[in-house]
């Protein structure tokens, strides 16, 4: 809509798809999504299995709504897969109804073209942004695949604001953990979205081993979304689900996408443990568990956790922040960070290795 769309290069495996979805949900209860996530879970898992993921992460698409960065213009897209939205659907076309629809959806599309206008604008500006670019290749990296609307060109080569957003995070922690690189770190993070902390992690920062772990069906979005990258050193969950999850002892790429059950299967020392966001949307006792099985992997000599967590909360549908500084026995240091979004911060948690 915004960007030529090139033809799908992220495959779709609809076998994959359907093993995942249905092994998720025989999974024990604290493996299962919560309230807010189980539904977006479903809606997103039908639309997966009726359009692919071609587009995934357009204006048109509703399948990564909760956890990409497509931004939807046009309300109608969540009507496309189930009994009640077909309803909805059908009702937004009848006469009269179908004109207030598409004269709403062509405002807010000239909104939405207005507010790039002026976000590529700030961004290109921005000095930190400026120093992101300055100090990493990511302008070379294609993040904007899979059809993304939210882009800045910068002389030529255009990097998705999403991106943009987690490099800034990436690039606070590894000045807090005092590393410039990944390598030789084993990595596990819980709630990866579609992959592309992922990509930034092995691209950027040298990463070779990852345990990207994620609930149905984000992780197979990720999971392919990856393999286009990647290819064969993305092992997912048709490969490790019935076996223990090992790395070999080497420096090849390796990066399993696995579900929440899996982490009871990880036979590897974890150096690194990274959560961004996702824990202040879960239970207090489904973190509680995550936190007891991370800490039974975390490497004694080298085992670092970081979490981060956005600001203004909802107490309805979301933790306190504060919560996450509770779930390991170690000291927390706690920092607020600024965002590239004028006016927004992240709370950052430090969990520093034992000594």
């Amino acid at each position: 809509m915004y960007k030529d769309a090139n033809e799908s290069v992220i495959p779709d495996d609809v076998e994959l798809l359907e093993l995942m979805v249905g092994d998720a949900g025989n999974a024990a209860e604290q493996y299962q999504p919560g309230p807010y996530w189980k539904r977006n879970s479903v809606h997103a898992a039908k639309e997966l299995a009726r359009y692919g993921l071609a587009g995934f992460r357009g204006a048109d698409s509703f399948i990564a709504n909760s956890f990409g960065d497509n931004t939807l213009v046009n309300l109608r897209t969540s009507y496309r897969s189930g009994k009640k939205n077909s309803l909805k659907l059908m009702i937004t076309k009848l006469p009269g109804f179908k004109q207030v629809f598409e004269g709403q959806a062509k405002l807010t599309e000239a909104f939405f073209r207005t507010e790039l206008i002026f976000k590529n604008e700030y961004l290109r500006s921005s000095k930190r942004v400026q120093e992101l670019i300055v100090n990493y290749s990511i302008v070379k990296m294609d993040t904007t695949r899979g059809d993304c609307v939210g882009y800045v060109d910068f002389n030529g080569s255009i990097v998705s604001h999403h991106y943009l957003n987690l490099l800034n995070t990436l690039d606070v922690m590894m000045r807090d953990i005092g590393r410039k690189s990944l390598t030789g770190m084993t990595i596990l993070e819980i709630g990866g979205g579609f992959g592309a902390n992922t990509h930034l992690m092995v691209n950027l920062f040298g990463a070779r081993k990852i345990l990207y772990l994620d609930i149905s069906p984000n992780l197979y979005v990720g999971t392919q979304y990856l393999k286009s990258f990647y290819g064969e050193s993305v092992i997912d969950y048709r490969e490790s689900k019935n076996g223990p999850i090992r790395f070999r002892s080497d420096d090849s790429l390796e990066i399993f996408c696995i579900l929440p059950h899996q982490i009871e299967n990880i036979e590897a020392e974890v150096n690194l443990f990274y959560n961004a966001h996702s824990f202040v949307e879960m239970p207090k006792s489904v973190v509680r568990n995550y936190a007891s099985k991370v800490s039974s992997l975390l490497s004694i000599d080298l085992g670092i956790v970081y979490l981060v967590s956005y600001d203004g909360f909802d107490p309805s549908t979301s933790l306190d922040p504060n919560f996450l500084t509770t779930i390991f026995e170690r000291f927390c240091l706690t920092t607020t960070v600024e965002t590239l979004t004028p006016g927004r911060q992240n709370f950052h948690f430090y969990f520093a290795h034992l000594s």
